[in-house]
C-alpha cells in the first residue's frame, strides 16, 4: 500500500511545486516593485471551494480544491481602463507602477520557472535519472535499405546533435514527411552519414522511424490473469531459453512464443534471490492462441500484382549467407508456389516449421536456382509484407495497388475484379453491420484515397464490414484506362492463422545519468535550453501540420505522466518537473489574452501608443482569450481521456 501511495504523494507535491514556483515568481516581483498582493492561490478555488486559507500581512493565502493551476491577485491588476485610473492613485496598485515594472511583474512566473528548471535538472543529475541511449534496436525495411543497422548509435539527425532517444524522436518526428535527412551514426570505430527519407504512416499522429530502442530479454510488464502469470513468470525475470533454445534477444523470444500457440512450452528464466544471487528456474507455460492484428480475418481473395523480386538483402542475414542476391525472383518456398511477397511472407513467417531451413526456388537471369535458407532469430528485422523477419530479404514497396489474378471463385473474382486493375480508392461502412442492417446505428464510413496493399491488408484484418467499395482503373486493349466501381463482399479466411501470446513486455534498455556536484553544473545549465528548443520545435511542427493536435495533453495527461515518472525514481520525477516548468513558461508567455504573454502584449501596446487600449476592445480580447483557453482545455482533456481509454 505504501509503495503505491508514495508515487501518488510525489505526483501531487511535484505538480503543486511547479505551479507554486510560477505563481511565487509573480508574487516576489510584485512585492519587489511595491505592489500589494490581495490573494496568493495554489490550485483554483472555483465556487469558493478551498482546502485551506489563512491571512498574513493583509494577503490572503489559499490552497484551492482544484489542483490544476494557481493565481496571484494584485491590487488593480485586472481592472479595465476606467477603473484603472482610480486604482492608479493608490501607490500600492499594479496600475500605479511603470510599464517597465509591470512587465517585470508579468514576466516573474516565466523567470521563476526557468530558474527552477535549472535547479531541478541539477538535483536530478545528483540523484540520477534514466534515459535511453540513441542506439538502434530492431530495424524495419526502409531503414535497413538506407543503411541503418541494429546497434548503431545515432549522433546527429538533420544536423541536430543527439544525446538520447528523446532527442532522436523529436528531431525525426518534426521533419517534413518525404524529405531526406542525414543520420550520422557511430558503428564500432566508424562514423557514417546515412541519408534516410522521413516516413509517416497515415494512422500515426507524427513521423515514426521504423526502428526502435533495444529491448532486454527481461520482463518489465505482466498482463493480469495471463498465461505468463499462470506459469509463474515474475517481473524482473531474465529470459534465458525456450524449450532449451537459448534466447538471443527479446524479438527472438517473442518469435518463438508466437510459434507455440496452445503448445506446452518450457520457459527458462534467471530470477534474483533475496540475497542477490541468481536462481535458474524452468517454468511450464502454454501460450494462448490469438490471431495477429495484421493478418486478415475476412479476405477478398486477391493479392498484389508483381513477382516476389528481391530488391534488398541484409548483408548480415541468413539469406545473404545462403546466396540470395538482389534481383532474384522467388518462385516458391517449400512445397508452395509463390506469386507475391505477401504469399512468401505468410508461408515463411507462419507456416514453415520453426528451426528448419526454408527451401527457396528462385530465378536469376532466367535460370532456375534452388537454395536452402536457415531461419534466423527475429531480433533485427521488422515483420511486414515485404520485410521477412527470419530471412532478411525484402522487395521495394509498390507505388500503386495493382492487383494480381484473383483466386478462382473468390470474392474478388465474383465481383469482377481483374488482374492488372489499379485500386485508386476504397471505402467501407465500419461497425456492426448486422445490427445496422436491421435499423441500428448508422456506422462510420472508412475511406482511403491512393491506397497501398498495407491499407487493404489492415482493413481485412480489422474492419467489421459486409462490403468494400473499390474504385479501380482498368486499362483496355488499345484504349485509355477507364474507371470502374466494384463492390466486393469479403469471406472468412479459410486459412486461419493463430499465434502464441503469453502476456509479458520487455525491459527497454536505459542508462542512469548521474553526475557529481561540480560535473552537474554545466549540464544543468544547458538542459532547460534544450527542453525549450524541443518545445518550440514541437509547437512549430504542430502549427504547420507535421504533428497531430491529438498530441496536446491537458491536466489529466500531465498528472498521469507525473505519476509514471514518480514511480521510476525521484531523479526521473525531478527531470520531468523541469520539463514541465519549461513548458509552463512557454505556454504562459504565448501572446494570448489572459495569459502572461497576453498581458505583456497589452503593456507593449500601452508603451507604443502612450495609453491603454480602448476598454471595450480590451474586454473583448480578454473574453476571446478566456474562451480560447477553455476550448484548448476541453480539447486537451478529451485527448487525455481518449488515450487512457485507448480510443485514439
Amino acid at each position: 500500500m505504501l509503495a503505491s501511495l508514495l508515487p501518488l504523494l510525489k505526483m501531487v507535491f511535484g505538480f503543486g511545486l511547479v505551479v507554486f514556483v510560477h505563481e511565487f515568481g509573480h508574487f516576489l516581483m510584485a512585492r519587489k516593485h511595491g505592489v500589494f498582493v490581495e490573494r496568493f492561490a495554489i490550485g483554483f478555488d472555483f465556487f469558493g471551494l478551498r482546502l485551506a486559507t489563512w491571512e498574513r500581512g493583509g494577503t490572503e493565502y489559499v490552497i484551492g480544491a482544484f489542483p490544476f493551476g494557481g493565481y496571484v491577485k494584485m491590487l488593480g491588476q485586472h481592472e479595465l481602463p476606467a477603473d484603472a485610473a482610480r486604482s492608479a492613485l493608490d501607490p500600492a496598485s499594479f496600475q500605479a507602477k511603470s510599464i517597465r515594472a509591470r512587465a517585470w511583474i508579468m514576466s516573474g512566473g516565466v523567470l521563476a520557472n526557468f530558474a527552477s528548471a535549472f535547479v531541478l535538472c541539477f538535483l536530478a543529475l545528483l540523484l540520477g535519472y534514466h534515459e535511453s541511449a540513441p542506439v538502434v534496436g530492431d530495424v524495419g525495411y526502409r531503414s535497413l535499405e538506407a543503411g541503418i543497422r541494429p546497434g548503431d548509435e545515432v549522433t546527429s539527425v538533420a544536423g541536430r546533435k543527439i544525446t538520447n532517444w528523446q532527442g532522436l524522436y523529436v528531431s525525426y518526428a518534426t521533419q517534413e514527411q518525404g524529405v531526406t535527412i542525414d543520420f550520422e551514426v557511430r558503428r564500432g570505430d566508424e562514423e557514417l552519414t546515412i541519408p534516410l527519407t522521413v516516413h509517416r504512416d497515415p494512422d500515426d499522429d507524427f513521423n515514426l522511424p521504423d526502428f526502435n530502442r533495444p529491448a532486454e530479454p527481461r520482463i518489465e510488464t505482466l498482463v493480469a490473469k495471463s498465461r505468463a502469470v499462470d506459469a509463474g513468470l515474475a517481473l524482473g525475470d531474465r529470459l534465458v531459453a525456450v524449450d532449451g533454445e537459448v534466447i538471443e534477444g527479446w524479438s527472438h523470444f517473442a518469435d518463438m512464443i508466437r510459434r507455440r500457440a496452445e503448445t506446452d512450452t518450457v520457459v527458462t528464466v534467471d530470477r534474483e534471490r533475496d540475497d542477490g544471487t541468481l536462481e535458474r528456474i524452468d517454468l511450464d507455460a502454454r501460450p494462448k492462441s490469438k490471431r495477429p492484428d495484421y493478418t486478415p480475418k475476412r479476405v477478398l481473395g486477391v493479392a498484389p500484382q508483381g513477382a516476389a523480386t528481391v530488391d534488398f538483402v541484409a548483408p548480415e542475414s541468413t539469406a545473404y549467407a545462403a546466396g540470395v542476391r538482389v534481383g532474384d525472383v522467388v518462385l516458391g518456398a517449400g512445397d508452395r508456389d509463390v506469386a507475391s511477397w505477401y504469399e512468401l511472407w505468410k508461408h515463411v513467417t507462419w507456416r514453415h516449421p520453426e528451426g528448419t531451413a526454408v527451401p527457396l526456388r528462385l530465378e536469376r537471369d532466367g535460370a532456375p536456382i534452388e537454395l536452402s535458407v536457415p531461419q534466423g532469430p527475429a531480433q533485427s528485422w521488422a515483420l511486414g509484407t515485404r520485410g521477412l523477419s527470419t530471412l532478411g530479404i525484402a522487395g521495394s514497396p509498390d507505388e500503386v495497388l495493382r492487383l494480381g489474378a484473383p483466386e478462382a471463385g473468390g470474392p474478388a473474382a465474383t465481383a469482377g475484379l481483374k488482374a492488372g486493375d489499379v485500386v485508386v480508392a476504397m471505402e467501407a461502412d465500419v461497425g456492426n453491420t448486422k445490427d445496422s442492417a436491421i435499423g441500428g446505428e448508422v456506422p462510420d464510413l472508412w475511406v482511403v484515397d491512393d491506397p497501398s496493399w498495407e491499407h487493404l491488408l489492415v482493413a481485412q484484418a480489422n474492419l467489421v464490414t459486409d462490403t468494400y467499395r473499390l474504385t479501380v482503373e482498368r486499362a483496355g486493349a488499345g484504349e485509355p484506362p477507364k474507371t470502374v466501381e466494384v463492390e466486393v463482399r469479403p469471406e472468412e479466411d479459410p486459412e486461419e492463422i493463430l499465434v502464441g501470446f503469453i502476456g509479458v513486455g520487455p525491459k527497454v534498455q536505459k542508462r542512469v545519468v548521474r553526475k557529481n556536484f561540480v560535473g552537474a553544473i554545466v549540464p544543468a545549465l544547458v538542459a532547460p535550453w534544450v527542453m525549450l528548443e524541443e518545445q518550440i520545435t514541437g509547437m512549430r511542427a504542430m502549427f504547420i501540420g507535421r504533428l497531430s493536435a491529438k498530441l496536446v495533453s491537458g491536466p489529466v495527461g500531465i498528472l498521469e505522466a507525473t505519476y509514471r515518472f514518480a514511480e521510476q525514481s525521484t531523479g526521473d520525477l525531478l527531470r520531468f518537473l523541469a520539463l514541465l516548468s519549461v513548458n509552463l513558461a512557454v505556454v504562459n508567455f504565448l501572446p494570448i489574452p489572459i495569459t502572461d504573454g497576453g498581458h505583456f502584449m497589452f503593456l507593449m501596446y500601452e508603451h507604443f501608443k502612450g495609453g491603454r487600449m480602448d476598454e471595450e476592445i480590451e474586454a473583448r480580447f480578454q473574453w476571446a482569450g478566456l474562451i480560447f483557453i477553455l476550448m484548448v482545455f476541453v480539447f486537451a482533456t478529451f485527448n487525455d481521456i481518449s488515450r487512457l481509454l485507448g480510443l485514439d
